[in-house]
């Protein structure tokens, strides 16, 4: 079954990383020791409720429920109009979807359930699940709930997700990822994760109209790359709705472009050649990588936390086999 997993669409996204994270909680658990990157325990790297909601839904049942529970929140706290309005949106399709930020997604959403739930405590609650998914709609939400002047809605939040946040604090200068340098990244947030949060505040704030900006930016002749790179015109409208006919990509599929995995049967590093540098791979194509050979009971040591990070802040057990390629992945 596990070979069937979403994740991407294409080739792998970001899903692919949680689907990983999500498997490696079936075999060791949330709080469990994982071999991999000198025997962390998955829950330090990163909140743990969507890795917990994938486990137990699967990527593809998880993103259903997330769309079922977007749909009857914003119709309910507003109206259905709205609602499909918001599903639609370019700044929430794109991200969540083709991008892979479901995390996000689902801390945005638990953010929406905690401004139209009835009380400050139902809202504490929400905006504590909000960030055990992501850390960013957990501090977006407890900005904007912070008009409330409830003490008892950070009390609630506090004890929902302390347990997490007060660790990772602690232990966060250990963590190369946050510190990677990326030309997609603004103060340190990356540009898809503005769009979920653009998309999230005109909804909650703006009239109805203005949240229909959405769904005319896909009919706008003009696109920006995550780079700031632009195209206008036809290509531009084009480049928007190539997005649909991008097919499911799955677990299994990655052996089409990565052919070596057939061949592994122990734990180890795989290393992309390039024309300038060796490299870890690209971080989508490796987490998937990893969720192909962990189904066959195999570690790979740099599947996680995130292959941007320099080789020389790695740790690897010494002796793990090293696998090359040559092929540049599309």
């Amino acid at each position: 079954m596990f070979m069937n997993e979403l994740v991407g669409f294409g080739r792998p996204n970001d899903l692919a990383a949680v689907v990983l994270r999500a498997k490696l909680a079936r075999f060791y658990g949330i709080f469990g020791i994982t071999p991999m990157w000198g025997g962390q325990r998955l829950h330090e790297f990163y909140p743990p409720l969507a890795s917990v909601i994938t486990r137990y839904f699967t990527m593809a049942g998880a993103l259903t429920l997330y769309f079922l529970l977007c749909f009857a929140t914003w119709g309910l706290g507003k109206d259905i109009i709205t609602a499909v309005l918001f599903l639609v949106s370019f700044f929430h399709i794109v991200p969540t979807v083709y991008v892979g930020r479901f995390p996000e997604a689902l801390g945005y959403l638990c953010l929406t359930m905690a401004c139209f739930a009835p009380n400050d405590l139902v809202s504490g609650a929400f905006i504590g699940f909000a960030a055990l998914s992501h850390p960013i709609p957990g501090v977006v939400g407890t900005l904007i709930l912070a008009t409330r002047g409830s003490v008892n809605l950070y009390l609630v939040e506090a004890i929902v997700c302390g347990w997490w946040y007060i660790p990772f604090f602690l232990k966060r200068k250990k963590l190369s990822y946050l510190y990677e340098n990326r030309r997609d990244k603004i103060l340190g947030i990356y540009v898809y994760s503005y769009m979920l949060m653009f998309n999230e505040i005109i909804f909650l704030f703006f009239p109805q109209l203005i949240g229909g900006f959405g769904l005319l930016w896909w009919f706008l002749p003009i696109f920006i790359d995550r780079h700031f790179r632009t195209q206008l015109g036809v290509k531009a409208i084009r480049r928007k709705f190539r997005y649909f006919f991008q097919k499911p990509f799955l677990v299994r599929d990655t052996e089409i472009n990565i052919p070596i995995l057939r061949h592994i049967s122990e734990p180890c590093i795989i290393l992309q050649m390039r024309s300038k540098k060796k490299s870890l791979s690209e971080g989508n194509w490796i987490w998937a990588a990893a969720c192909y050979l962990l189904e066959k009971g195999i570690i790979l040591y740099n599947g996680l936390p995130a292959t941007e990070v320099s080789r020389q802040r790695l740790f690897f057990p010494v002796k793990i086999p090293i696998f090359e390629f040559n092929e540049h992945l599309e």
